[in-house]
């Protein structure tokens, strides 16, 4: 069973050595390739008023209408994802709801409760980037293109296939694509449904991770590397580096590190994001902040919207206890330095979906006397990206019917 609002799947692939240079492949592009944070698909399924959701276990049927006696559109498979806008019908003692799906299909479906999931598109695989290996599994389709509309002969890449991340990420809809190649020397392109791959020998560069799903060759920038032997004092004393990325943060091709760093002893347990900047041959520190104690980081990521010019970091943290409060924020370069142009704290048990250009929010509502695990409704709210003012300014609050309850919510 999914854990509605948290993402489902840990980190478990091992950090094992592998010699790459980065500014290898920061010197590489694809020219048809668009960066998953940068791309904005045709039909809007990622825009303002649109969820994402993933269908569970068992197969749904899409109709194109309202009824268990329309024509039957398609089956959408496990794994398989849709665009909701939250338009609802009762009909035929079921409740449905309006839909699209990743070829473009409109209709109506009408899940069993905890079926389908919400979940967010350009969350990806634990330890994946270019220059990553693994293998895969749970059978995942294949393609030959990175938009995934041309299936391969085969269609499928079966569990326990060994892959190496050769491009990527682009954005196909409403998932992550990234480009493989196998063992047997096929180049494909994998949807990244979190759990049907698994990352075994993640990119290390200098003996440290890149952050999960970085896009190097958009944001990668060279010229970094003497940044190493200083970060041991550049750090907190106690921290241990989580993860690292080189990011044109600046806009200008010179780089600033980003670090995520993590302290764990009996007394200190916590995570800090850290910005580091060069000047005059220097390494200073332009940003840095430390999360509470015994909150973790759910998703650090570097980002483009839509009327972006300079990235975005978004960093997700995540709350211990039974109410899992969630905090987001986003963070620009500015003249005056690291500005954040969204910082939202306190959601209960809640999630992050980033869109082509906003940032939506979630968070379970519980009623009285509603069991802590089966809240019956939840708030959504959306964030859209502001060029005049270089923020992100609320243009959406509702609340839509929880997806994943939709035929009736458990009693105690």
């Amino acid at each position: 069973m999914p854990h509605r609002f948290v993402d489902r799947f840990s980190n478990s692939a091992r950090r094992l050595a592998l010699t790459f240079v980065l500014t290898a492949v920061t010197l590489g592009s694809t020219a048809a390739a668009v960066p998953a944070q940068a791309q904005a698909s045709g039909d809007d399924r990622r825009g303002v008023h649109y969820m994402t959701l993933q269908v569970d276990q068992t197969a749904v049927t899409l109709y194109d209408q309202a009824s268990l006696k329309a024509k039957v559109l398609e089956s959408i498979p496990p794994g398989g994802r849709v665009s909701w806008d939250g338009t609802t019908q009762a009909a035929e003692a079921r409740q449905w709801i309006k839909v699209l799906a990743a070829d473009g299909a409109a209709g109506w479906m009408t899940p069993d409760s905890q079926a389908v999931f919400d979940t967010d598109p350009t969350f990806v695989t634990p330890g994946i980037t270019i220059g990553a290996a693994g293998e895969i599994a749970q059978d995942v389709p294949a393609y030959t293109d990175s938009a995934l509309s041309i299936p391969t002969a085969g269609k499928t890449l079966a569990a326990k296939t060994a892959f190496t991340v050769t491009d990527g990420p682009i954005s196909a809809g409403t998932v992550t694509a990234w480009q493989v190649k196998t063992a047997a020397g096929d180049s494909l392109w994998l949807p990244d449904i979190p759990g049907y791959l698994q990352i075994l020998t993640p990119l290390l560069v200098h003996g440290y991770p890149v952050c999960d799903g970085f896009d190097l060759k958009t944001f990668g920038v060279a010229g970094w590397d003497s940044v190493v032997p200083k970060l041991a004092t550049l750090i907190a004393k106690g921290e241990k580096v989580s993860c690292l990325a080189s990011v044109n943060f600046k806009n200008d091709n010179t780089p600033i590190v980003l670090v995520l760093a993590h302290a764990e002893t009996d007394t200190n347990h916590h995570d800090t994001l850290y910005l580091f900047d060069q000047a005059q041959g220097q390494w200073t520190t332009l940003y840095h902040e430390t999360a509470e104690d015994y909150a973790r980081t759910e998703r650090i990521g570097v980002y483009h919207f839509t009327t972006t010019t300079a990235p975005i970091v978004v960093w997700a943290i995540r709350t211990d206890g039974t109410g899992q409060f969630f905090r987001v924020e986003a963070l620009q370069y500015s003249a005056a330095g690291t500005k954040a142009v969204l910082n939202v704290t306190d959601l209960y048990k809640g999630a992050l979906e980033i869109g082509s250009d906003s940032i939506k929010l979630l968070q379970e509502i519980l009623k009285d006397n509603e069991p802590n695990c089966c809240a019956s409704g939840f708030n959504r709210t959306a964030y859209q990206w502001q060029a005049t003012t270089s923020q992100f300014v609320k243009v959406l609050d509702d609340q839509p019917p929880p997806p994943y309850w939709l035929q009736g919510v458990p009693k105690q």
